[in-house]
């Protein structure tokens, strides 16, 4: 097994993506990422790039927080509405977990908890309580932003309460340099997908 930890340019990963028969063509486009996106990832060291035979597997770990709010329309939980691209793409969400953070090479999911609040959910991270682990599941598929990439996903689940101070019915907008995310509030346990 064979691993590319750290590709130094977009031109190398290409050229590893293409030696793989991965259609980067189909990349940056729609909701799909760039391959810029893929060589950050490496970089930052939230994804390695791994050849398993005669495949490239992506490999990944990441914390996902589902977070409730317990008012007068019963149990809800924020969700990730939509992401929308500096460029005008829109990114419809659908997962079952409020915000999610990659795992950083040698990061603890706890860690990464920690990081998530304050990057994802600042707003509201200090109204949000008894943060809680429920477990870690993997699952190899292909990735939805990386189409023909086929990816290594290990899941840690938390689950945290927000209290009634930062409760906003209306959700809450994350601005960032790339992209705007826009969170909102559902039923508790409602069919999402």
């Amino acid at each position: 097994m064979s691993e590319y930890p750290t590709v130094p340019t977009e031109d190398a990963v290409k050229e590893v993506l293409r030696q793989f028969g991965i259609p980067v063509d189909r990349w940056g486009k729609g909701s799909a990422k760039t391959v810029a996106s893929l060589l950050n990832e490496i970089k930052v060291g939230e994804t390695t790039l791994t050849e398993d035979g005669r495949e490239l597997l992506r490999r990944t770990g990441f914390v996902a927080l589902t977070v409730t709010y317990q008012g007068e329309n019963g149990e809800q939980e924020l969700y990730e509405k939509e992401q929308v691209f500096r460029d005008g793409r829109r990114r419809a969400r659908s997962m079952d977990w409020s915000a999610s953070e990659k795992l950083l090479r040698e990061e603890n999911p706890e860690a990464a908890v920690n990081r998530l609040l304050d990057e994802e959910l600042s707003e509201i991270a200090a109204g949000i309580e008894k943060i809680k682990s429920t477990g870690e599941t993997q699952e190899i598929k292909e990735s939805p932003s990386y189409p023909g990439l086929k990816t290594e996903f290990t899941r840690y689940s938390f689950n945290g309460e927000l209290g009634d101070s930062l409760f906003r019915p209306e959700g809450y907008i994350l601005q960032e340099p790339d992209k705007t995310t826009h969170f909102a509030w559902r039923a508790k346990n409602q069919n999402y997908r």
